[in-house]
């Protein structure tokens, strides 16, 4: 089912880009071309969050915030597709259908985003420092924007733009922490294991006799403090 359901997203993705470069290249502009070449832009950009959370659904134990996200991001795509075809009407929705389309947009990217973020399983503190507080600063921006866009609030955009930035530099770091974390705790184990292997070597030298005790003792103290 799982495999299925890839191919026809392949396959979709396949003409929706065939559709696009042709509109492009043969410059077929008109009406319904435009709308085929939205809704390939849509189809694309709600697919990117939503792969996102299905791989978090797949590895994660946790599955409420990848389930909420990908029905996020497939209400929001078929929300645009419906839109763009123009069977809501703009007269009588108006404002809404811009700040619904703006919700569908913010919702999807942070579920996609904080997914991703997820991933990133660490037992190291400074990871999951940077992990929580980047999901936690998402969060705080998306209620921001959310703020501005139904009351008549004028938040500071200083406060908006270092709150960005910081969400970026989490993004970065995050990752990169984890990666250098993962080299130093194999190298860690690396040199457990050679030490296991050489005091399995030495008992077994003591066993047959090759060495005494206090040779033995003395070589195990050796490997210990090494």
């Amino acid at each position: 089912m799982k495999k299925t359901a890839l191919k026809i997203l392949i396959i979709t993705f396949i003409i929706s880009a065939i559709l696009g470069i042709s509109i492009i290249l043969l410059n077929l502009w008109n009406d319904v071309s435009v709308k085929i070449l939205l809704t390939t832009i849509s189809i694309f950009g709600f697919s990117i969050p939503g792969l996102a959370c299905s791989l978090n659904y797949e590895k994660s134990k946790d599955k409420l915030i990848p389930t909420l996200g990908i029905i996020t991001c497939f209400v929001s795509c078929i929300y645009f597709l419906l839109v763009i075809w123009g069977i809501f009407n703009y007269k009588l929705l108006g404002e809404f259908l811009f700040e619904f389309m703006v919700n569908c947009i913010l919702f999807s990217a942070s579920f996609g985003h904080i997914c991703l973020l997820l991933l990133i399983n660490s037992s190291d503190k400074k990871v999951n420092y940077f992990k929580y507080g980047t999901i936690s600063l998402s969060i705080c921006m998306d209620l921001l924007i959310l703020i501005e866009i139904y009351t008549e609030i004028e938040l500071y955009w200083k406060i908006q733009m270092v709150i960005a930035i910081l969400i970026v530099l989490g993004t970065i770091v995050t990752p990169l922490l984890n990666k250098l974390n993962s080299k130093t705790e194999q190298k860690v184990e690396s040199v457990n294991d050679n030490k296991y292997l050489k005091l399995d070597q030495l008992k077994k030298l003591l066993d047959d006799k090759a060495i005494t005790q206090e040779e033995y003792e003395n070589e195990k103290n050796k490997i210990l403090n090494d």
